[in-house]
């Protein structure tokens, strides 16, 4: 077995994650701040990465590529609107993740039907899944904003942590 090239640092990092994560999925308040959070910065990256392709749109030769420039003008309104108005962001990025979790769970059920064996059990599973939690996520909506964009990213952070410290314990 290879040893892990990860250091302490990476052990204390992903105990931290673990931390946050778990804060952030049973902590109704911190649940609430990680939305909030998640949303502006989600906000700052389209403002600047769409005031950017913007600027970027004119460098390009023959400028402006307008496509360029109507997806910097894109990028920067949502972005603004993320920032100056975040709970109706919160609002809006909620209903946007739960179509993606809806169209995810029907590409997974379609999966599912085209190959056999047990990866058909598990993709079908899956979208089901994924299909219930859109429907649970629209049905609560906009009640379901404050807490489904922190409780997601509660449970990535948790599983991204609890596999750093596994990888960093291999290196002991």
């Amino acid at each position: 077995m290879a040893k892990s090239p990860c250091s302490n640092g990476s052990l204390i990092g992903g105990i931290l994650m673990v931390i946050i994560g778990l804060l952030a999925i049973v902590s109704p308040q911190f649940t609430v701040i990680t939305t909030l959070g998640v949303t502006l910065f989600i906000g700052w990256l389209f403002l600047i990465g769409g005031v950017i392709q913007v600027f970027s749109s004119f460098q390009e030769k023959g400028a402006p590529f307008w496509g360029l420039l109507l997806l910097g003008i894109l990028g920067t309104l949502v972005g603004i609107f993320l920032v100056f108005n975040p709970l109706q962001g919160i609002a809006s990025l909620t209903m946007l993740l739960s179509i993606l979790i809806f169209l995810n769970g029907i590409f997974h059920i379609a999966l599912a039907f085209q190959f056999k064996g047990a990866p058909f059990w598990i993709a079908l599973i899956g979208g089901i899944l994924g299909i219930l939690l859109a429907f649970i996520i629209w049905n609560n909506w906009p009640f379901s904003a404050v807490w489904v964009i922190g409780i997601i990213f509660g449970v990535n952070m948790l599983f991204s942590g609890i596999s750093q410290i596994v990888i960093a314990s291999e290196k002991k």
